[in-house]
């Protein structure tokens, strides 16, 4: 059932609107039809208690450009624009470069620093 709420949600508002069974098999007591609502939701109340808080599976994905631009504006208060300096990913141009080779993931580490270090020279500091 955890796996096909959907359905079992579907079967529950069926029973509860006299809609199942079909028609030429006759309703059950409505008990009966209560009991099966109430253990549905019983189900469904204990899935949800048991996984409250977790998202479930986050994928990471890259940010663009310009998504970066703004966190790092945002975490410093200082639009350095660290972007303009990152090599361009010929995968897709869009998007910053994380790793394709040896040579790309000591240029995307160096990019990576770049930005604290143009803060700490925007604050009169040396780096």
């Amino acid at each position: 059932m955890v796996q096909d709420f959907g359905h079992w949600n579907l079967l529950m508002e069926r029973i509860e609107r006299q809609e199942m069974p079909p028609k030429p098999v006759p309703q059950p007591p409505a008990d009966r039809r209560q009991k099966v609502v109430e253990w549905v939701k019983a189900v469904r109340a204990d899935e949800l208690r048991k996984s409250a808080g977790d998202p479930g599976p986050v994928l990471a994905r890259r940010l663009s450009n310009s998504e970066y631009n703004y966190t790092i504006r945002d975490l410093t208060g200082v639009d350095l624009k660290p972007t303009k300096e990152f090599p361009v990913d010929p995968a897709n141009q869009d998007h910053l470069l994380i790793v394709s080779s040896d040579g790309n993931l000591h240029e995307s580490t160096d990019a990576g620093n770049w930005p604290g270090r143009r803060f700490s020279n925007a604050l009169g500091g040396c780096c």
